[in-house]
């Protein structure tokens, strides 16, 4: 059951990278292969297809003394034939976090929805060699497809980014 979980822990993967700009203008990307399109600030960075991601968006970084870039990251795991609820997905999600990121803290969860699909998410801190890092995990399933949306960044960045991170949430959509 690790291997098929693989994927909702590639979002996790991520903690090593970054987001930290907060512009107001927002630009549409679209992942026609995966079915989702998603706004993001202009001043954001886009690296596709990179450890596991369908897309990552990296908040410009504030200056040479910016350790930690933060990041928004899809990620797009595809059950096929095998059916995947939502409950047993999220429990699958909390107990791999526990197990890669020993000392981590679930400090919220609760309901949310993507694309208008109820889904889970997860705030989740852990500590990084040189900083305390904070994580909003998002998933919801279509199909048979798990939707991920991971928002990763320094805890002390988080609550200035968290409502542009709101609005990346809120944009997110399937497409057909």
């Amino acid at each position: 059951m690790s291997k098929t979980f693989f994927f909702c822990l590639v979002g996790v993967g991520w903690v090593v990278f970054s987001i930290a700009g907060c512009g107001s203008k927002m630009k549409s990307y679209e992942n026609y292969a995966d079915r989702y399109k998603i706004q993001y600030p202009l001043d954001w960075k886009v690296q596709e297809e990179a450890m596991g991601a369908s897309v990552t968006f990296l908040s410009p970084q504030e200056g040479d003394k910016d350790k930690f870039q933060e990041n928004v990251n899809i990620v797009i795991q595809d059950f096929g034939e095998q059916k995947v609820t939502l409950k047993e997905y999220s429990e699958a999600v909390k107990n791999e976090i526990k197990q890669i990121l020993p000392g981590s803290q679930v400090v919220a969860s609760g309901d949310i929805k993507l694309s208008k699909i109820p889904g889970q998410k997860m705030i989740t801190t852990v500590q990084a060699p040189e900083m305390k890092l904070k994580m909003l995990q998002s998933w919801m399933i279509k199909g048979n497809k798990v939707y991920m949306i991971t928002f990763t960044a320094e805890e002390s960045q988080y609550a200035l980014l968290e409502k542009t991170v709101d609005k990346i949430l809120q944009s997110f959509k399937i497409i057909k």
